[in-house]
């Protein structure tokens, strides 16, 4: 089976994303782990996939699209592909979100591309992760996962690759179990519509009540649970409006970030225009100013040669009239002479 027909089985889950729904794309090959994944192109396809989607939406508002990239190894940590050179991650089950890593990096993306160039940058980035020397024995947190992904709010598509020849049988009675446990499981999917101002709403009066309870509870044993419980509720709402905030401080950053770089942008172009414009300008007034030098440099040039070819008429004129008065003289003279010798002969 390869990658295209995966993301084909995958897509009708995929398209439900945007709608607010969870998908959890389980593939598992034994000898193919980390980044040799004979599906490892698969991730990339996925995310182009859901970007995809998004796009397929038609919604003309503004959006601030971000994506958190993280590994989970095979112990009972995560790592940030956005921030490989930092401390392992804990992973946790938040309701009504489901799994999150704690503290997981956020980034800001324009499209799939950034996306996953952020996560090929990421796993080039922690070979360690993969060789094995990030591995802490005892700790299991896999299944742990798994069974949160399998049983939890989320549609689940899993593809086992087993190779008869090459896996063994313990190996394949465990995906052969696994396949029939997934089968097996029954679960109602609903949409994961979270909005933070009503969950610290409705963490706040459960707070009310648990402060009602211990207020009016006699018996100590029950004061103990309700406290037990105020405080854990406490923590609970003091994490997640940290995280929020943290989340609210890094979305208006980008923001702000982006905004400064389109303003940016804005003046560039604005300045690029106006400098054409001033060139465009000069150039316009250059070839005028050529225009109308060449005009008066012609002008110039033809009157000084007509007041030539004048000048050189009254000379062939005066010429002419000098030599029809020298031809009558000569004519005059040669009457005069005949005329001396006709008196003089006898």
């Amino acid at each position: 089976m390869d990658e295209e027909k995966v993301l084909e089985l995958a897509r009708p889950q995929l398209a439900l994303v945007p709608l607010g729904y969870s998908v959890s794309l389980l593939l598992w090959d034994p000898h193919g782990p980390g980044t040799q994944l004979p599906f490892q192109s698969v991730v990339w396809q996925v995310i182009d996939t859901v970007f995809q989607e998004l796009e397929a939406l038609g919604d003309d508002t503004q959006s601030l699209q971000t994506v958190s990239l993280v590994q989970v190894s095979t112990h009972d940590k995560a790592w940030d592909l956005l921030r490989p050179d930092g401390r392992a991650l804990q992973v946790m089950d938040v309701a009504p979100l489901g799994l999150m890593v704690e503290e997981a990096t956020e980034l800001a993306v324009p499209d799939a591309r950034a996306a996953i160039s952020a996560y090929a940058r990421g796993l080039g980035a922690i070979p360690a992760l993969f060789q094995g020397e990030c591995r802490e024995p005892g700790a299991v947190c896999l299944p742990w996962i798994v069974e949160r992904l399998l049983e939890g709010n989320s549609l689940t598509f899993l593809l086992l690759c087993v190779s008869l020849p090459d896996t063994s049988r313990e190996e394949i009675l465990g995906a052969l179990g696994l396949a029939e446990r997934v089968k097996g499981v029954a679960k109602t999917i609903s949409a994961t519509l979270w909005d933070p101002e009503e969950e610290l709403a409705v963490r706040r009066r459960e707070i009310r009540g648990l402060r009602m309870e211990l207020l009016a509870g006699s018996g100590l044993p029950e004061q103990r649970a309700a406290v037990t419980q105020l405080q854990r509720a406490l923590r609970e709402l003091q994490w997640d409006t940290e995280r929020w905030q943290r989340e609210v401080t890094a979305l208006g950053l980008s923001l702000e970030a982006a905004l400064r770089e389109r303003e940016a942008a804005e003046w560039e172009l604005e300045a690029l225009l106006h400098s054409h414009h001033q060139e465009m300008q000069a150039c316009r007034q250059h070839l005028l100013q050529v225009l109308r030098d060449q005009q008066r440099l012609a002008d110039e040039q033809r009157e000084a040669l007509e007041r030539r070819q004048r000048a050189l008429l009254q000379e062939v004129l005066r010429d002419a009239v000098e030599l029809a008065e020298h031809n009558q003289h000569l004519r005059d003279a040669r009457r005069a002479g005949t005329a001396n010798a006709t008196t003089q002969s006898p």
